[in-house]
């Protein structure tokens, strides 16, 4: 899993949530690993689109479909992460940027 400008992650910015609508631009100093301790590595548990975005239909078949809508995208969400790392629906790890 390797980045640049020519492979670049998925960008899915989850609009929904607090954490996105409170965070201003700002670059990058460095990465925290930091886990959620839950053991699910799918990345529908906390990575869905917004429910009015125009690919919604293309992120659900990318991510998979979270049927417990417990995702982190919704206001009532006091938290956010910049990126996750897990598994897409097809079972590919990579990783996702959710915030600007």
């Amino acid at each position: 899993m390797k980045y640049n400008d020519k492979n670049k992650p998925l960008v899915c910015l989850m609009t929904q949530s607090t954490c996105y609508r409170k965070t201003r631009k700002f670059t990058p100093q460095g990465v925290l690993w930091h886990s959620t301790g839950a053991n699910n590595p799918n990345l529908k548990r906390y990575v869905q689109p917004d429910d009015d975005a125009s690919d919604r239909a293309y992120w659900l078949e990318k991510l998979g479909k979270n049927q417990y809508s417990n995702d982190w995208n919704h206001k009532d969400v006091q938290a956010g992460l910049n990126f996750w790392i897990g598994k897409l629906a097809d079972g590919t790890v990579t990783a996702v940027q959710a915030m600007p």
